[in-house]
C-alpha cells in the first residue's frame, strides 16, 4: 500500500464517520491535503502500525479500518467538541441494513409521525413525507419509492 492508496482508504473512512458533523468532512479533506500532520504521508508513506503489525494478518483489513478510524476520531477530537460518531458500518459487514429492513423502517417512521398510510403504492402518500425523507437525509423521491414498495409487500399490488 503506498500513500495514495492509504490517503483514498483514510478519506473513505473520514467520508462514513463525519457525515454527522456538517463540514466536517470537507475540513477534514482539506487537513490532509495541505497540512504538515498528513503531508508526512507523501514524505515516509503509511505510518509504520501499518507496516509492522498489519500486513500478513489475516483480519489485515479489519485491523486497518480500525486504525484509519482511530486517526479520523483523533482528528476530530482535536478539532471538534466530544462529538457522538456512529460505528462505521463496512460494506461487508453482517450488520449492514438490507433494502427491505430499510423500507420497513423508513415506513415506520410515517407511522411514528402520524401519518395516515394508504393501503395501495398507486394511492397519494400523506403530507410530511418530504420532511421525514429530509430528516433521512435522501430526497424525497427515493424516501416515496422505498415507502412505495414496503405497502406493495404489505398489501401486494
Amino acid at each position: 500500500m503506498d500513500s495514495e492508496e492509504y490517503r483514498e482508504q483514510l478519506l473513505l473512512v473520514a467520508k462514513q464517520r463525519l457525515r454527522q458533523i456538517p463540514g466536517a468532512y470537507q475540513q477534514f479533506r482539506w487537513a490532509v491535503n495541505n497540512t504538515v500532520r498528513f503531508a508526512a504521508i507523501d514524505l515516509v508513506g503509511p505510518p509504520m502500525f501499518f507496516l509492522t503489525e498489519v500486513m500478513g494478518h489475516e483480519n489485515a483489513s479489519a485491523r486497518l479500518a480500525e486504525h484509519l478510524q482511530k486517526e479520523v476520531d483523533r482528528w476530530v477530537s482535536e478539532k471538534f467538541a466530544p462529538v457522538a460518531i456512529e460505528p462505521l458500518v463496512l460494506p461487508d459487514s453482517p450488520g449492514k441494513e438490507d433494502a427491505q429492513k430499510r423500507r420497513a423502517r423508513r415506513y415506520q417512521m410515517c407511522v411514528d409521525a402520524g401519518l395516515k398510510m394508504p393501503t395501495n403504492d398507486y394511492s397519494h402518500l400523506p403530507k410530511g413525507v418530504g420532511k421525514l425523507a429530509t430528516a433521512e437525509g435522501i430526497k424525497r423521491t427515493s424516501f416515496t419509492e422505498d415507502i412505495r414498495a414496503h405497502i406493495r409487500f404489505l398489501y401486494g399490488k
